[in-house]
């Protein structure tokens, strides 16, 4: 279950092994079938949702690749594709965020990222953006 107060609008979460995106917030949910999607299906509870793990495979479809310039022997550096934007992992948990724009450096220990809606959240508050997430 996830908690209502860590979602927003457009955060992928599971329904009964289907991906599905939020789309409205209310006492319960409304989820769509993708992003982009106008189908929604309604009033499903918190508790029949859950949150995706975040894992290489999750990141790379969310645009992350690692970057061959970027060499650690402690930890797998993570970058968005054609953004300032990393996540480092090491041991199989996401620990560092680094981000950077033409105005703002961020650069953090976050040893509780687990979660895809909370990379999506994080990322929105830092850029103002969506990651595009083809799922």
């Amino acid at each position: 279950m996830i908690n209502a107060n860590e979602l927003r609008i457009g955060n992928a979460v599971i329904k009964r092994d289907y991906i599905l995106f939020v789309k409205a917030i209310s006492k319960t949910l409304h989820l769509g079938n993708n992003d982009t999607s106008d189908f929604i299906h309604d009033d499903f509870n918190y508790s029949d949702i859950s949150a995706i793990e975040l894992t290489p495979e999750i990141l790379y479809k969310a645009g992350f690749d690692i970057p061959e310039d970027i060499v650690s022997s402690t930890h797998t550096v993570y970058k968005l594709k054609g953004q300032s934007f990393m996540v480092a992992v090491k041991e199989g948990v996401f620990y560092y965020l680094n981000y950077c724009d033409e105005d703002n450096y961020y650069s953090t220990y976050w040893p509780e990222l687990k979660y895809l809606h909370q990379l999506q959240n994080l990322y929105f508050a830092l850029t103002g953006k969506e990651i595009e997430i083809k799922l």
